[in-house]
C-alpha cells in the first residue's frame, strides 16, 4: 500500500498544522507523553500559574495497519500535576478527562468523534478541522473551571 501514513509522517503533520496556533496559546508541544504502553498520542500541554492547572489536549491515534495511522481522535484533560521518573515522562494526579465529541455537540447521543484519512493530504485536512474545532470548542472548555465532563 503506497498511501499509508507512518507514526513519524503524523507527527510531523500534526506539528506543522497545530503548533502555531497552540503555541501561541501557551501550548507546548510533546510527541511521545509515555502515559500509555503504546507510544501513540501526541499532546499539546499548557500550565496556568493562576490556577496551578494543566491543560491538555491529547491527539489520539488508531487504526494501525502495518504500523500506519488511519484516524485520530481529541481528548481533553486537566491534571493539577504532572510528574515522572525520567524527562519527558508524564502521569496525572488529579485529572479530568473528557472525549471531545460531547464538547464539539453538546450532547450525549451523538457518540464518539474520529477523524478518519488514507493518506497525507487528507490528514492535513483533518487535522485542520480539528485544529478549528479545538480552538473553537476545547480551549474555551478548557479554560472554563466549571466545565465538567458530559458523560
Amino acid at each position: 500500500m503506497e498511501n499509508l501514513i507512518s507514526r513519524s509522517d503524523f507527527i510531523t503533520v500534526v506539528n506543522d498544522i497545530f503548533s502555531p496556533d497552540l503555541e501561541k496559546l501557551g501550548y507546548r508541544f510533546i510527541q511521545d507523553p509515555k502515559i500509555y504502553d503504546e507510544p501513540t498520542d501526541v499532546w499539546y500541554v499548557q500550565y496556568s500559574e493562576a490556577d496551578k492547572m494543566y491543560r491538555i489536549i491529547d491527539i489520539q491515534t488508531g487504526g494501525y495497519t502495518n504500523e500506519a495511522l488511519f484516524e485520530m481522535a481529541i481528548n481533553l484533560c486537566r491534571w493539577t500535576s504532572l510528574w515522572g521518573e525520567n524527562a519527558g515522562d508524564y502521569y496525572p494526579r488529579q485529572f479530568s478527562f473528557v472525549r471531545f465529541a460531547p464538547i464539539i455537540w453538546d450532547a450525549k447521543s451523538q457518540g464518539d468523534y474520529w477523524w478518519h484519512f488514507k493518506n497525507i493530504m487528507e490528514l492535513k485536512q483533518s487535522c485542520r478541522d480539528a485544529l478549528g474545532k479545538i480552538i473553537d470548542y476545547g480551549i474555551p472548555f478548557l479554560n472554563d473551571p466549571d466545565s465538567k465532563s458530559p458523560f
